[in-house]
Order: structure tokens, then sequence, then C-alpha cells
């Protein structure tokens, strides 16, 4: 049986939080835990995306 994974950990408001405060010049890391995260899901929030948002400000899909 596989395994269904690791659970979903971000709800959107989080990512979208976890964005604005990266705009502002904030650690990934720093980010997340201010977004409600964990430092290791912020950073990987900023390297699935590639290290930046859209700069259209949309909000990042979860994952």
């Amino acid at each position: 049986m596989r395994s269904p994974g690791r659970p979903k950990v971000a709800h959107r408001a989080q990512q979208f939080l976890f964005w604005r405060l990266i705009e502002q010049g904030i650690s990934s890391e720093e980010a997340a835990v201010q977004a409600g995260a964990s430092a290791p899901v912020g950073s990987r929030w900023f390297r699935e995306a590639g290290g930046m948002t859209s700069t259209d400000g949309a909000m990042v899909r979860a994952a």
C-alpha cells in the first residue's frame, strides 16, 4: 500500500501571508513561522516556487 505522503500543512491564507512577508525581505524560515507554519515548510515553499512568487500577487496554489 502506498503512503499517502506528508499531510497538507498549509492553508492558502498561510501561504499568502508567507509571500507577503517574503516581499518585505523576511527570510523564508522566519516568514513561515510568522505565518503559522514551520521553518522547514517555509524553505520548501520558497524552493518549490523557484525562489519567488508571481509578480501579479496571485495566491500560491497549495502543494
